[in-house]
């Protein structure tokens, strides 16, 4: 229906689940496929959601797409959630070869949406500027004639 069309566009869920993380300042392992997507996540998170603990960061490529050596990884870094910038197919065939193995309750799988919640977050930072640059004097008039 077009509500959940409208949900999906606007990342609600995502948005939903890391503010989740966020209030319950929940211990998360964050994962890219390249040093520079790893960056870009670390980045987001350390802007947008302080409160989530970042106990260990992780590239695939750094471990040479090996699965035990990322399992080890998970596994003893003990968090609740793993927040993966990992690009489709990849991340599916990994969770999908190593889900009984894994020991987190969730896996949160962002592929490209951080760019999109980036680019949003830009864009509602202008429309911000915008309206305060637009209404602020008029309503600082309006306050000093009162």
């Amino acid at each position: 229906d077009e509500r959940q069309l409208k949900e999906t566009e606007e990342l609600l869920f995502i948005k939903m689940v890391m503010r989740y993380l966020h209030k319950n300042r929940v211990r998360v392992l964050l994962l890219a496929e390249t040093e520079t997507d790893l960056q870009k996540l670390e980045t987001y998170m350390r802007e947008d959601y302080e409160n989530i603990q970042v106990v260990e960061m992780a590239t695939m490529e750094e471990h040479g797409n090996c699965d035990d050596m990322m399992l080890n990884l998970v596994n003893g870094a003990e968090v609740d959630c793993i927040l993966s910038a990992l690009p489709s197919p990849m991340e599916e065939q990994f969770v999908s070869r190593n889900k009984m193995l894994l020991n987190a309750r969730i896996w949160l799988g962002l592929g490209n949406l951080l760019d999109e919640m980036k680019q949003e977050k830009h864009i509602l930072k202008i429309s911000q500027s915008y309206v305060k640059a637009r209404w602020q004097k008029p309503v600082q008039t309006m306050q000093k004639s009162h």
